[in-house]
């Protein structure tokens, strides 16, 4: 067969294509010549089809009737049907639908959103697409301002789907109703798509398209309680009007409202909401995630309030322990900093607060109360020491992380973290009782595994010294508890580390002569003092601890306790509450707590320190023995916050073992930011597997170079089949390769670099970096 298909100048067929077919006459023998035209535009080689035995002429609609197509819509042109049968080249005519072109919305978002040129035929299914659409057929001679007003387009038919009482359906820019349910599937589209929906492709389009759709001016009354919008004016207006709402209001209705619109403002924060999350490519967000973060405080905060007063110290214990932390929780998050600057957001923090503070203070205030009408009882729990004896009763290897100042809202926020990476309860929180003056002399010794009644503690020249009874060891210095733990404690001194430590370098093993290691750590308690905790919240250093405890776990600590010394509290009050201590022999005084001289009698007092040799004395509420000065983080008292500690019980069974992950084939990579699928296979007890971190490295096959590599992502296991996770790629700096390069997908434990599976594949595209601040 020979073919002639080039046209050169117009006309079918070059000086090449002459010599070939005169060539094929030349050896006589029979062949067939296939021609890309008709009759009537054969030119020059019509001489030869003189001398054809048979001349085969169809054009290509009577060719596909004849295989069996059978069209409907009989006012097709010839481009149409050319661009159908390019469309279905894959079916047989006969499966082909009745009807004609239907348009391509992949094709025209190609073309709206990323430039792309469409040639040939492609150009009539994109005119069609188009025009089905509502948009109108693109105007080729200026391609970008027809692509900014049909951008318009959708980001008005956006809107009117959102809130359709705000945008008239006269709007000149209003896709009509034909054609408005294709063009919302085609939005549907657009924001589905990793290509079309990336914050780059999205700030491109959307940048020169706002200004024609105006949607600020119309959607001025527009709140939380309508979109998310496409449009990012449209976002903007929606979440500077529910600002400016929230703005003219205070107190408990303030928090109220906030509350209310919580599911409102978390419908922004969805991911279809592409305007609230940052984006490093795409400019900053807008702060609705911020937004939200307040409002899911202020909605806990009345969930987790009390609803009557309480008859008992016990009915109000009950409440912390059970739901009432919450509360504190809510306030971490109220009190900390904002994360994004936002000067609508600035002028909410202060009546929010201030209506924050009262709430929680008159909680504090209902505590003493009640407390002191009962007697001043000691809460019926054990201390964190004795809770820590009983967990190592177990004689299996454990570890212990004393942390200072680990209050009881954020023992429960470590062990939910712990429990979620899981994917099963791991983790446990108890309640225990801190000493009082809840301090770190006094605590920290109580957070040995000792029971309580063994120790003693004893003022000295103004300092703390707590003894186990016939001991002359001084538990209150960090030197000798270290001292206990490796004499009494069954822990060696390599086992004695900080958290610093597990993160930074090899974790030891429990072995039989290691059967227990301890991990201190004190930042909480540092920030506290330095005034950084109120405005930073802990979250960084629970992430830290989570890390902490991933890493032990992977080190075969499969047995793991937490405990404390005390609590705290923040009071940044506009006037301090000073209140004058009971008179008597004072041997220690601080903020929150004044302690007597052993055997003396002090009007008012009904509490000791440990051991019960010192009456101590406790101010109500968030009042103080003195000045508060500019420091806003207290403990030594005996509010709730203060008193009630958590120790949080970690256990994994014996012969846990990490979950199995693998790679499903890939075979070319498309991309500088390839998503890779992982495939976990499903278990029968997901409780007796372990999450683990994996990263996803790509390496040139032929050199082991490293092309791309991830972030650590945590797999956890599962009991549910066909469990697919994505994890993404990106390019590593200096990488280069050609295209075509044969590649080596691996994916590693995070933790210890082990190949847990690799599939080969091929680079598709070139990797350069053609100057060094502009990238690949």
């Amino acid at each position: 067969m020979v073919e002639v298909e080039k046209r050169v100048t117009g006309q079918l067929g070059g000086p090449t294509d002459r010599a070939r077919v005169q060539q094929q006459i030349d050896t006589k023998k029979p062949f067939v010549l296939r021609v890309a035209a008709g009759q009537e535009d054969l030119g020059w080689l019509w001489a030869q089809a003189l001398h054809a035995e048979q001349i085969y002429s169809r054009t290509l609609r009577s060719q596909l009737t004849d295989w069996g197509w059978r069209p409907q819509v009989l006012h097709l042109s010839d481009e149409e049907v050319q661009a159908l049968a390019e469309q279905n080249l894959h079916l047989d005519p006969a499966a082909w639908n009745s009807g004609g072109l239907e348009p391509n919305l992949d094709l025209l978002l190609s073309y709206l959103l990323l430039g792309t040129d469409i040639e040939g035929t492609q150009r009539v299914l994109l005119n069609l697409s188009a025009e089905r659409t509502g948009l109108g057929q693109p105007d080729f001679h200026q391609p970008d301002l027809w692509r900014a007003r049909s951008v318009a387009r959708l980001l008005i038919t956006d809107a009117h789907r959102q809130v359709p009482a705000l945008i008239p359906e006269r709007h000149e820019l209003l896709i009509p109703s034909p054609a408005r349910a294709l063009a919302h599937q085609l939005i549907d589209r657009w924001l589905d798509s990793k290509v079309y929906s990336s914050r780059q492709v999205l700030q491109r389009a959307i940048e020169s398209a706002d200004p024609i759709a105006a949607l600020d001016t119309l959607l001025g009354q527009a709140d939380a309680s309508v979109g998310p919008f496409l449009s990012r004016r449209a976002e903007q207006a929606a979440y500077a009007a529910t600002c400016q709402r929230l703005a003219s209001i205070e107190g408990r209705d303030l928090i109220e409202l906030l509350a209310q619109l919580k599911p409102a403002i978390a419908s922004h924060c969805s991911h279809t909401a592409i305007w609230a999350h940052p984006d490093p490519e795409g400019g900053s967000p807008i702060p609705w995630l911020e937004l939200a973060r307040l409002s899911n405080a202020c909605h806990d905060l009345l969930v987790a309030s009390p609803t009557d007063s309480w008859s008992s110290p016990q009915t109000a214990l009950d409440w912390y322990i059970t739901v009432g932390w919450r509360v504190d929780r809510a306030g971490e998050e109220l009190l900390r900093n904002l994360t994004v600057p936002d000067p609508a957001l600035v002028g909410l923090l202060n009546p929010l607060r201030t209506a924050y503070r009262a709430r929680w203070e008159q909680q504090l205030m209902a505590w003493s109360e009640v407390w002191q009408a009962a007697g001043s009882p000691q809460p019926p729990y054990p201390s964190a020491g004795e809770r820590l004896l009983k967990f190592l009763d177990a004689r299996r290897p454990t570890a212990v992380i004393v942390i200072d100042a680990l209050r009881y809202d954020l023992g429960h926020a470590l062990a939910h973290s712990v429990n979620v990476m899981e994917s099963a309860e791991r983790a446990i929180v108890q309640p225990a009782c801190a000493p009082l003056p809840s301090v770190t002399a006094l605590g920290m010794a109580l957070a040995l595994p000792i029971a309580s009644a063994d120790l003693v503690a004893e003022s000295e020249s103004g300092r703390w010294a707590m003894r186990e009874r016939g001991q002359d060891l001084n538990l209150s210095l960090a030197a000798s508890r270290r001292t206990w733990w490796t004499t009494r404690g069954h822990v060696a001194a390599e086992a004695f580390l900080t958290t610093a430590d597990v993160l930074n370098r090899e974790v030891p093993k429990p072995t039989k002569n290691r059967p227990r290691l301890v991990v201190t750590d004190h930042t909480i308690d540092d920030q506290g003092h330095d005034g950084e905790l109120e405005v930073a919240g802990a979250q960084e250093q629970l992430r830290r601890y989570g890390q902490v405890i991933q890493r032990l776990r992977d080190a075969g600590w499969l047995r793991i306790a937490v405990v404390t010394d005390h609590g705290y509290i923040h009071w940044s009050g506009q006037h301090d509450q000073r209140i004058t201590p009971p008179a008597g022999d004072v041997v220690y005084s601080s903020r929150r707590a004044y302690a007597y001289r052993a055997g003396s009698v002090v009007s008012g007092t009904q509490t000791a320190s440990p051991g019960g040799r010192h009456p101590v004395a406790v101010p109500s509420g968030v009042a103080s023995f003195a000045a508060y000065g500019k420091r806003g983080y207290f403990h030594g008292g005996a509010s709730l916050q203060e008193w009630i500690i958590p120790v949080i019980e970690i256990d994994w069974p014996a012969r846990a073992r990490p979950v199995e992950v693998m790679l499903r084939e890939q075979s070319a990579i498309l991309t500088q930011r390839p998503r890779i699928t992982l495939l976990v296979p499903p278990v029968m007890f997901a409780d007796e597997h372990l999450a683990r971190d994996v990263r996803l490295t790509i390496l040139n096959a032929n050199t082991g170079d490293l092309l791309f590599t991830s972030e650590p992502q945590t797999i956890r296991p599962t009991d549910q089949p066909d469990t697919t996770i994505d994890i993404m790629g990106s390019v590593r700096s200096g990488a280069t390769a050609a295209r075509g390069t044969s590649l080596t997908i691996e994916i590693r434990d995070a933790a210890t670099g082990a190949l847990l599976d690799s599939k080969p594949s091929r680079l598709m595209i070139e990797l350069r970096q053609t100057d060094a601040s502009e990238g690949w």
